[in-house]
């Protein structure tokens, strides 16, 4: 059992509560990645695409961590 404050949670809904912050976390930075690396594809400034690419695998991560 973890404490927080003056309440005890189990370790069960701890774990529950950081897979959904991290999967949160991926889908926020993927999402970032993704338009910034659209942007810099349409101002053409964009090389192979790298930020755009790891914005999709970043947001896939998150996704798959909330499925399970």
């Amino acid at each position: 059992m973890s404490r927080i404050g003056s309440r005890r949670i189990s370790g069960r809904v701890f774990m529950e509560v950081a897979r959904h912050v991290c999967a949160g976390a991926l889908l926020l930075c993927g999402a970032w990645l993704g338009v910034r690396g659209l942007g810099q594809r349409a101002s053409g400034r964009g090389g192979k695409g790298i930020l755009l690419a790891l914005g999709f695998a970043l947001c896939a991560a998150g996704v798959l961590i909330s499925q399970t």
